[in-house]
Formats: C-alpha cells, structure tokens, sequence
C-alpha cells in the first residue's frame, strides 16, 4: 500500500519509466532512426509530418493497448462496461489510423492526390492521441495491478508477497 506522496511519485515514475523504455525499445525506435536518417538526408522538416509510417506506429500502439486492457481485464468474471469501452476505443483507434494511413500513402505514391494541410494536423493528433493512451493505459495498469511496487526499491525490505497481498 502507498503510505507517502513521496511513494506514490516513485510508483509513478517507475510506471512511467517503465512504459517509456518498453514503448521506446520496441514501438518507437524505428520511427526515431527513420527521423535521424530523415534530418542527415537534410529533407525539409515540413515533409515531417507527411509521412505515413506515423499512422503505422498509431495502429502498432492502439493494439497494444488493447492487449494490455484484454489481458488486464481477462482476470476479472465477466465482462467489463469499462472493458467494452476501452476495447472499443482501441478498435476506433486502429480503423482511424489505418484509414489515415491508406490516404497518406496514396498521397505519397501518387503525386496526383493531395490532401489539405489540416490533414497532417489531425494525423499529428491521431498519432499524440495513441501516445498519450498508451501512456495512460500503462501507468492505469500499472497502479491497479501494484506493478509500481515491484518495480520500486524503495520496498527492498519487505517481501513479494507483501507488495500482492497490500496491492
């Protein structure tokens, strides 16, 4: 059980810790060596927010949302309003971005199709929006759970067993 403020802001940036790593590692490394390669190529930095593959990373991270969610909430019986609600927005999330990525490569291959500038703007938000969820649906997890407890040090006297049965 979290007795201090001090314990509950290191649970949290445990949680956070732990979702950037396991995000950056696995989801986003390959759009950052894209970005690297994109800026030692010297393309305009405006061509930044046209290109496809950020849709690709939205629908990578909406998935895994929605595996985290169905595994979270596979251990409870029944089923879940909330569970419904969040594997909807998962859905939502992987159609919306999908459908953004079709248009987008169709304007990258075909010269002859354009999209507005506010566009991008809504697959910039797509994309931040996927970020932040996965953000949130992490450190939520991880709270529920007492997965901050077990990755805390500050816990190093008491037993295992303690952080569950507390959690």
């Amino acid at each position: 059980m979290i007795k201090s403020k001090m314990e509950k802001t290191v649970v949290l940036y445990n949680l956070f810790l732990h979702w950037l790593l396991e995000t950056a590692a696995f989801i986003l490394l390959p759009l950052i060596v894209y970005l690297i390669v994109f800026a030692a190529l010297n393309i305009e930095q405006t061509k930044l927010i046209e290109l496809p593959e950020w849709m690709f990373v939205s629908i990578i991270l909406h998935g895994e949302i929605m595996r985290k969610y169905i595994l979270f909430y596979s251990n409870y019986k029944g089923f879940h309003l909330k569970a419904i609600r969040q594997i909807s927005l998962g859905i939502l999330g992987i159609v919306t971005s999908s459908v953004f990525l079709v248009f987008s490569m169709v304007a990258h291959y075909r010269e002859a199709f354009t999209l507005p500038p506010f566009y991008y703007r809504l697959q910039m938000l797509l994309f931040f929006f996927s970020i932040a969820n996965s953000l949130f649906a992490s450190i939520w997890i991880g709270l529920t759970k007492g997965e901050g407890h077990l990755l805390s040090f500050m816990y190093k006297n008491e037993s295992e067993e303690e952080h569950l049965k507390d959690g």
